[in-house]
């Protein structure tokens, strides 16, 4: 998620136009976290892997959105694409803050993608 933001961060047009068309940089961004989030989601046991990646994908339908809508006024857009990053880091703390808290109860933690031999 951090090499996200940072890639996003790179990706914005220049700032005259910037929100006046699909930000086609940031779309490809946000289109690769949600494929690496859907794929952490899939191998995960955990359900907030899942809701994390349900929530980049309402980021994805926010270009999807752009596009369909030309006339969308560019201060919508760009709200609309940061909206859902902060709940995505509630997410990501309350995961973390669960993970650390079993850590200590348990001395360790079973991997999420841990298969039964059989």
């Amino acid at each position: 998620m951090m090499l996200a933001y940072l890639a996003t961060l790179v990706s914005y047009g220049p700032l005259a136009s910037r929100f006046t068309r699909v930000e086609t940089g940031v779309l490809v961004v946000d289109l690769i976290l949600l494929f690496v989030l859907g794929a952490v989601a899939i191998w995960a046991d955990r359900a907030w892997p899942m809701a994390l990646a349900a929530l980049q994908l309402d980021t994805v339908g926010v270009h999807v959105a752009r596009m369909l809508d030309l006339e969308m006024i560019r201060i919508t857009y760009a709200l609309m694409l940061a909206m859902w990053s902060y709940p995505m880091l509630v997410l990501l703390v309350a995961g973390t803050w669960r993970h650390a808290r079993r850590c200590r109860r348990n001395g360790g933690d079973i991997s999420w993608c841990q298969e039964e031999l059989h």
